[in-house]
Protein backbone atom coordinates (compact mmCIF):
# COMPACT_ATOMS: atom_id res chain seq x y z
CA UNK A 1 0.00 0.00 0.00
CA UNK A 2 3.03 2.49 1.01
CA UNK A 3 4.54 1.92 -2.50
CA UNK A 4 1.33 2.39 -4.35
CA UNK A 5 1.04 5.94 -2.48
CA UNK A 6 4.32 6.37 -3.35
CA UNK A 7 4.23 5.99 -7.01
CA UNK A 8 0.86 7.73 -7.03
CA UNK A 9 2.42 10.79 -5.14
CA UNK A 10 5.54 10.81 -7.61
CA UNK A 11 4.47 9.84 -11.10
CA UNK A 12 0.44 10.42 -11.41
CA UNK A 13 1.76 14.35 -11.88
CA UNK A 14 4.11 13.37 -14.72
CA UNK A 15 1.35 10.64 -16.15
CA UNK A 16 -1.19 13.52 -16.31
CA UNK A 17 1.51 16.14 -17.89
CA UNK A 18 2.06 13.45 -20.57
CA UNK A 19 -1.32 12.75 -22.00
CA UNK A 20 -1.37 16.85 -22.34
CA UNK A 21 2.19 16.60 -24.98
CA UNK A 22 1.27 15.07 -28.06
CA UNK A 23 0.89 14.64 -32.09
CA UNK A 24 -2.17 15.12 -34.33
CA UNK A 25 -2.61 13.94 -37.97
CA UNK A 26 -4.89 15.88 -40.18
CA UNK A 27 -5.98 15.64 -43.46
CA UNK A 28 -7.07 18.20 -46.03
CA UNK A 29 -10.49 18.23 -47.36
CA UNK A 30 -11.09 20.99 -49.98
CA UNK A 31 -14.82 21.49 -51.22
CA UNK A 32 -16.41 23.05 -53.89
CA UNK A 33 -16.28 26.75 -53.95
CA UNK A 34 -18.11 28.70 -56.21
CA UNK A 35 -15.71 31.22 -57.15
CA UNK A 36 -13.87 28.97 -59.32
CA UNK A 37 -16.89 27.87 -61.39
CA UNK A 38 -16.81 30.93 -63.31
CA UNK A 39 -15.39 29.50 -66.12
CA UNK A 40 -13.69 25.77 -67.24
CA UNK A 41 -10.30 26.92 -66.25
CA UNK A 42 -11.20 27.85 -62.59
CA UNK A 43 -13.20 24.57 -62.50
CA UNK A 44 -9.90 22.52 -63.81
CA UNK A 45 -7.57 23.92 -61.05
CA UNK A 46 -10.26 23.86 -58.34
CA UNK A 47 -10.56 19.96 -59.33
CA UNK A 48 -6.79 19.29 -59.60
CA UNK A 49 -6.72 21.19 -55.97
CA UNK A 50 -9.01 18.81 -54.56
CA UNK A 51 -7.28 15.60 -56.10
CA UNK A 52 -3.45 16.97 -54.24
CA UNK A 53 -5.62 17.47 -51.00
CA UNK A 54 -6.29 14.06 -51.40
CA UNK A 55 -2.21 13.32 -51.35
CA UNK A 56 -1.68 15.45 -48.74
CA UNK A 57 -1.61 15.13 -44.88
CA UNK A 58 -0.96 17.57 -41.64
CA UNK A 59 1.11 17.52 -38.11
CA UNK A 60 0.27 19.36 -34.86
CA UNK A 61 3.15 18.77 -32.22
CA UNK A 62 1.69 20.33 -29.26
CA UNK A 63 2.32 20.49 -25.31
CA UNK A 64 0.04 22.51 -23.01
CA UNK A 65 1.89 25.62 -23.53
CA UNK A 66 2.72 25.86 -27.10
CA UNK A 67 2.00 23.91 -30.43
CA UNK A 68 3.90 23.54 -34.12
CA UNK A 69 1.90 22.96 -36.84
CA UNK A 70 3.36 21.87 -40.78
CA UNK A 71 3.10 19.47 -43.58
CA UNK A 72 4.19 16.17 -43.58
CA UNK A 73 6.88 15.50 -46.27
CA UNK A 74 5.58 13.18 -49.09
CA UNK A 75 6.26 12.09 -52.51
CA UNK A 76 4.06 14.06 -54.61
CA UNK A 77 3.81 13.37 -58.64
CA UNK A 78 4.66 16.59 -59.79
CA UNK A 79 3.20 15.76 -63.30
CA UNK A 80 -0.05 15.16 -61.89
CA UNK A 81 -1.24 18.12 -60.76
CA UNK A 82 -0.28 21.79 -61.99
CA UNK A 83 3.20 22.90 -61.05
CA UNK A 84 2.08 25.91 -58.79
CA UNK A 85 -0.01 23.88 -56.34
CA UNK A 86 2.32 21.10 -56.65
CA UNK A 87 5.62 23.71 -55.51
CA UNK A 88 2.85 26.08 -53.17
CA UNK A 89 1.44 23.09 -51.45
CA UNK A 90 4.13 20.29 -50.62
CA UNK A 91 6.88 23.02 -49.35
CA UNK A 92 7.93 21.76 -45.99
CA UNK A 93 8.67 25.35 -45.31
CA UNK A 94 5.00 26.40 -44.26
CA UNK A 95 4.93 26.01 -41.10
CA UNK A 96 3.24 27.65 -38.04
CA UNK A 97 4.85 28.08 -34.78
CA UNK A 98 1.91 29.47 -31.62
CA UNK A 99 2.31 29.98 -28.32
CA UNK A 100 -1.09 29.18 -26.30
CA UNK A 101 -0.44 31.77 -23.29
CA UNK A 102 0.36 35.02 -25.75
CA UNK A 103 -2.69 33.88 -27.79
CA UNK A 104 0.69 34.83 -30.41
CA UNK A 105 1.67 32.89 -33.58
CA UNK A 106 4.77 32.80 -36.06
CA UNK A 107 4.30 31.63 -39.25
CA UNK A 108 6.59 30.20 -42.31
CA UNK A 109 5.33 31.67 -45.26
CA UNK A 110 7.39 30.70 -48.93
CA UNK A 111 6.74 32.71 -51.03
CA UNK A 112 7.18 31.41 -55.09
CA UNK A 113 7.10 34.88 -56.31
CA UNK A 114 10.23 35.66 -54.73
CA UNK A 115 11.50 31.82 -54.12
CA UNK A 116 12.33 33.21 -50.44
CA UNK A 117 10.76 32.38 -47.23
CA UNK A 118 8.76 35.38 -44.58
CA UNK A 119 7.74 35.29 -41.00
CA UNK A 120 4.71 36.42 -40.39
CA UNK A 121 4.00 37.16 -36.31
CA UNK A 122 0.61 38.64 -35.05
CA UNK A 123 -1.83 38.18 -32.16
CA UNK A 124 -4.83 36.26 -32.85
CA UNK A 125 -8.55 36.86 -31.98
CA UNK A 126 -11.31 34.53 -33.25
CA UNK A 127 -14.35 35.90 -31.21
CA UNK A 128 -15.53 32.72 -30.68
CA UNK A 129 -18.56 31.54 -29.42
CA UNK A 130 -19.30 28.30 -27.89
CA UNK A 131 -22.46 26.20 -28.98
CA UNK A 132 -23.62 23.27 -27.08
CA UNK A 133 -23.61 20.88 -30.19
CA UNK A 134 -21.56 17.82 -29.93
CA UNK A 135 -20.19 14.55 -31.89
CA UNK A 136 -17.93 12.04 -31.35
CA UNK A 137 -14.31 12.49 -33.36
CA UNK A 138 -11.69 9.58 -32.84
CA UNK A 139 -13.62 8.48 -29.82
CA UNK A 140 -13.58 11.68 -28.04
CA UNK A 141 -16.53 14.15 -27.31
CA UNK A 142 -15.91 17.75 -29.26
CA UNK A 143 -17.65 20.71 -28.61
CA UNK A 144 -18.63 22.96 -31.85
CA UNK A 145 -17.73 26.59 -31.48
CA UNK A 146 -17.97 29.11 -34.40
CA UNK A 147 -15.04 32.22 -34.83
CA UNK A 148 -14.61 34.68 -37.68
CA UNK A 149 -11.00 35.35 -39.29
CA UNK A 150 -9.25 38.59 -39.80
CA UNK A 151 -11.36 38.96 -42.55
CA UNK A 152 -14.20 37.94 -41.32
CA UNK A 153 -14.77 34.57 -43.04
CA UNK A 154 -17.34 31.77 -41.06
CA UNK A 155 -14.66 29.32 -39.05
CA UNK A 156 -16.39 26.12 -37.43
CA UNK A 157 -14.45 24.40 -35.25
CA UNK A 158 -15.31 21.48 -33.58
CA UNK A 159 -12.51 20.85 -29.86
CA UNK A 160 -12.32 18.61 -27.24
CA UNK A 161 -12.57 19.60 -23.66
CA UNK A 162 -11.05 16.02 -22.96
CA UNK A 163 -7.97 17.16 -24.24
CA UNK A 164 -7.29 20.75 -22.80
CA UNK A 165 -4.72 22.26 -24.79
CA UNK A 166 -5.93 25.58 -26.10
CA UNK A 167 -4.53 25.10 -30.31
CA UNK A 168 -5.67 23.49 -33.36
CA UNK A 169 -4.77 23.43 -37.25
CA UNK A 170 -2.85 26.29 -38.47
CA UNK A 171 -2.72 29.01 -36.28
CA UNK A 172 -6.51 28.33 -35.17
CA UNK A 173 -6.21 28.60 -30.89
CA UNK A 174 -7.91 29.73 -27.70
CA UNK A 175 -10.62 27.31 -27.70
CA UNK A 176 -10.89 25.19 -24.20
CA UNK A 177 -9.68 22.18 -25.97
CA UNK A 178 -7.75 20.86 -29.00
CA UNK A 179 -9.09 21.29 -32.14
CA UNK A 180 -9.95 18.36 -34.14
CA UNK A 181 -11.93 19.53 -37.05
CA UNK A 182 -11.86 23.02 -38.06
CA UNK A 183 -13.14 24.65 -41.53
CA UNK A 184 -13.01 27.57 -42.66
CA UNK A 185 -15.19 28.55 -45.89
CA UNK A 186 -14.33 25.16 -48.64
CA UNK A 187 -11.22 24.32 -46.73
CA UNK A 188 -11.32 21.88 -43.83
CA UNK A 189 -9.21 19.94 -41.37
CA UNK A 190 -10.14 16.40 -39.95
CA UNK A 191 -8.40 14.76 -37.52
CA UNK A 192 -7.01 11.18 -38.34
CA UNK A 193 -5.07 10.18 -36.11
CA UNK A 194 -3.70 11.40 -32.01
CA UNK A 195 -0.87 10.17 -30.32
CA UNK A 196 0.24 10.97 -26.94
CA UNK A 197 3.87 11.24 -26.12
CA UNK A 198 6.43 13.82 -25.68
CA UNK A 199 8.87 12.47 -27.87
CA UNK A 200 7.84 15.08 -30.45
CA UNK A 201 8.32 18.23 -28.37
CA UNK A 202 12.15 19.14 -29.65
CA UNK A 203 10.07 19.82 -32.63
CA UNK A 204 8.12 22.50 -31.18
CA UNK A 205 10.45 25.43 -31.99
CA UNK A 206 9.87 28.75 -33.02
CA UNK A 207 11.14 29.83 -36.60
CA UNK A 208 13.78 32.53 -36.95
CA UNK A 209 15.58 32.07 -40.24
CA UNK A 210 13.27 34.00 -42.55
CA UNK A 211 12.45 38.15 -43.28
CA UNK A 212 10.05 38.93 -40.54
CA UNK A 213 6.95 40.77 -42.15
CA UNK A 214 3.71 41.98 -40.80
CA UNK A 215 0.57 40.68 -41.67
CA UNK A 216 -0.06 43.65 -43.66
CA UNK A 217 2.51 42.60 -45.75
CA UNK A 218 1.45 38.86 -45.36
CA UNK A 219 -1.77 40.59 -47.37
CA UNK A 220 0.53 42.05 -50.26
CA UNK A 221 1.78 38.43 -51.16
CA UNK A 222 -1.91 37.04 -51.24
CA UNK A 223 -2.65 39.65 -53.52
CA UNK A 224 0.12 39.04 -55.88
CA UNK A 225 -1.25 35.67 -55.57
CA UNK A 226 -4.31 36.45 -56.51
CA UNK A 227 -3.38 38.22 -59.70
CA UNK A 228 -1.05 35.75 -60.44
CA UNK A 229 -4.39 33.21 -60.78
CA UNK A 230 -6.52 35.80 -62.56
CA UNK A 231 -3.81 35.65 -65.36
CA UNK A 232 -3.73 32.07 -66.18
Amino acid sequence: MIKQLVFLIFFLPILCLAQFSGKVEYDLILGDDPRFSYNQELTNMLINAQQLSEDLSYSLYFDKDKSYFEINEQPINTRKYFTFFACVSTKPDRSSYSDLKKQLFTANYFDIFFNKNFIIEDKVNYHWIITDEEKIINNLKVVKANGLTRDKEPIEAWFTPEIPVSTGPENFMGLPGLILELQVLYTKYVCRKIEFTDVYNSKILKPTEAEVISYEGYDELLNKMSDFFKDQ
